[in-house]
């Protein structure tokens, strides 16, 4: 195509030289004659000059068409590695049972049933454990700064002893009997959640968010409620 382009501008130089060029004169016997071939080059070359431009914007075209579908197809190819990754991570966390210390910093557990767990000292900062199950889980000491944990459930045999769950959401979730003494829900988020029969003994739940928590038959003592927003909760 390259060669088509230059072939085009030649042919319009030289055609606008037998147009307009004096010396024409010399060599044609009559000026008409150098006149209608210049004008013939210069229509030949507006012709593949058009021409060649066109080519060049269906090249483009097509070029950008390619380079999208292989964008898409490294994007799928990625969302299979990832799925595949998320699969295989699945699998191991529910065979191990003693989990602690693990790292799950920002992982998703959506509706992972994590029962029998120990995650003692464990790490899941912005975890997503929304409806997971924890019933029986041991996460004395776990970090869970910002976790999800919509919806999620607990009962008399978790411990959560310690826990920091500064920030994290519990909107919804069913901590029945959970012993949790000692606890750190600082600004944390707790709305509709079900805290009946915990112990809660020493635990901080500075500015955190417990409209229509129900603490029914829950051991409170030495809790913190400063600043704790706690119209509706029931206690």
């Amino acid at each position: 195509m390259a060669r088509a382009g230059l072939f085009a501008l030649l042919m319009l130089v030289v055609g606008i030289a037998l147009c307009f060029n004096p010396v024409s004169r010399l060599v044609f016997l009559e000026h008409n004659a150098a006149i209608q071939i210049g004008g013939s080059l210069v229509g030949s070359a507006a012709i593949t000059g058009v021409f060649f431009f066109l080519e060049q914007q269906l090249q483009a075209s097509q070029y950008k068409r390619d380079e999208e579908r292989h964008q898409a197809e490294r994007e799928q190819d990625r969302l299979r590695a990832e799925q595949e990754e998320q699969r295989e991570f699945i699998m191991q966390l529910s065979l191990e049972r003693d989990l602690r210390g693990i790292n799950l910093n920002g992982r998703q557990m959506t509706g992972l049933f994590l029962r029998h767990k120990n995650l003692a000292d464990a790490s899941l900062k912005r975890a997503n454990l929304t409806r997971a199950d924890f019933g029986f889980s041991n996460l004395t000491n776990a970090e869970l700064t910002e976790a999800i944990m919509v919806g999620a459930q607990a009962n008399d045999q978790t411990v959560l002893e310690g826990a920091l769950l500064a920030g994290a959401n519990l909107d919804g979730a069913a901590f029945l009997g959970v012993r949790a003494a000692n606890a750190k829900f600082l600004g944390a988020s707790a709305r509709n959640a079900n805290f009946r029969g915990a112990d809660f003994k020493g635990a901080l739940f500075r500015g955190a968010k417990l409209n229509f928590a129900d603490f029914t038959g829950a051991n409170l003592e030495n809790c913190d409620f400063k600043d704790a927003d706690i119209r509706g909760a029931r206690f």
